[in-house]
């Protein structure tokens, strides 16, 4: 039976990750929507990798690199003024550290910036911590990934973050309105960030 659009674009969503490959969800996500997908394949998608450990940053940029991925590995602390605008990373990777409080630190200040707020967050974990969990949870981690666990299983969870952003982000920009509609809309919600209410 035919699917609509929108319950096509569900279903593949669904399957990303446990029975298709996120990649081939995200190609096919962009052939549903019409996009020239050749543009979208030759850029390869960055991720900030946070962590004190410098065998694990190794390993994992490893890893990422050979899954075509772009890698910046930095040792905590991190600033988010620094980070998100000379990276403009496509995902943060970010050791709990200290109970996830470094972490949790960064991405709340990461969250406040413009160019910041929109980015992927990971929290990178060592076993079942509840407390950190809960934190993470609270402060809108984006997904907590067990870095004790295989390498292939870390770098399924990061394509699926990945691909639900990028159908995230292609959804918001069909919606978006264009044209001169557009450019009010984008203009009025410009000043009322500045203009408190």
């Amino acid at each position: 039976p035919g699917h609509s659009h929108e319950a096509a674009v569900a279903e593949l969503m669904a399957a990303a990750g446990t029975q298709l490959d996120p990649e081939i969800v995200e190609t096919l996500v962009a052939v549903l929507n019409g996009e020239n997908i050749g543009a979208s394949v030759a850029k390869p998608r960055t991720v900030l990798l946070v962590d004190p450990d410098r065998e694990i940053r190794t390993l994992l940029k490893m890893r990422l690199v050979q899954e075509g991925y772009r890698v910046v590995e930095l040792s905590p602390p991190v600033s988010a003024q620094r980070a998100p605008e000379s990276f403009a990373p496509d995902l943060i990777l970010h050791d709990s550290g200290d109970e996830g409080a470094e972490a949790l630190a960064f991405l709340e200040s990461l969250r406040q910036s413009r160019d910041g707020q929109f980015v992927p967050f990971a929290l990178l974990v060592t076993g079942n911590d509840r407390a950190v969990t809960r934190k993470a949870c609270r402060h809108g981690v984006d997904d907590l990934i067990d870095k004790t666990s295989e390498l292939e299983n870390i770098l399924a969870r990061v394509g699926n973050i990945l691909a639900r952003e990028a159908a995230r982000t292609r959804t918001a920009a069909t919606i978006a309105p264009s044209g001169i509609s557009g450019e009010i809309r984008r203009r009025y919600c410009d000043v009322a960030e500045v203009v408190p209410a």
